[in-house]
C-alpha cells in the first residue's frame, strides 16, 4: 500500500486509548462511510467491510490499513490510515483489526506491557519525526 495515494482520506478522527488490559493498546479510527456485514469464516461469525477493496497489515513497530466505502451518492471512498512509528514493538499476529459501522477499531497486543501514555501525548501515535525536524538534523 502506498502512502503516497493522493485519492485516499485519512479518517475523520482517531483516538487512542492505551488504558486497555495490560500489554494492549486500542486505536479507534472514524470512517463515516463505514458499513459492515456478517461473515463466517473460520468456524465463526465477523464483521468485514460491505462494499470495496479493504486490507490491514501489521508489523513490529507499524501498522497500516486501506478501505473502500460508498457514499451516500454511491461514489467511492477510499481512506487509509498508517502509523510508520508506534511507540514499542507490537506482536503483528495477536493484533486485530475489527471493522465497526462508522469506525475501524485496531487493537495491538505490545510487546512490553509498559505504558505508551508519555509518548503519545507528546508526539500521538506516530512517533515518526517530521520530514523538518530531520532534514534540521542533518544539517545540524
Amino acid at each position: 500500500m502506498s502512502s503516497g495515494d493522493q485519492s485516499s482520506r485519512g479518517p475523520l478522527g482517531v483516538t487512542t486509548n492505551d488504558e486497555q488490559p495490560e500489554g494492549w493498546c486500542e486505536v479507534i479510527c472514524v470512517i463515516p462511510e463505514l458499513k459492515v456485514k456478517k461473515s463466517f469464516a473460520g468456524g465463526k461469525f465477523t464483521d468485514k467491510p460491505a462494499v470495496g477493496n479493504f486490507d490491514h497489515q501489521f508489523e513490529n513497530r507499524s501498522l497500516n490499513f486501506h478501505v473502500e466505502c460508498k457514499s451516500k451518492s454511491k461514489k467511492t471512498v477510499k481512506y487509509m490510515y498508517e502509523v510508520k512509528q508506534l511507540p514499542g514493538d507490537i506482536l503483528p499476529d495477536d493484533s486485530k483489526i475489527k471493522w465497526k459501522e462508522g469506525k475501524v477499531v485496531l487493537k495491538l497486543k505490545k510487546v512490553e506491557s509498559r505504558s505508551w501514555e508519555r509518548e503519545i501525548k507528546a508526539n500521538g501515535l506516530d512517533q515518526t519525526e517530521d520530514e523538518e525536524e530531520e532534514a534540521a538534523g542533518i544539517q545540524e
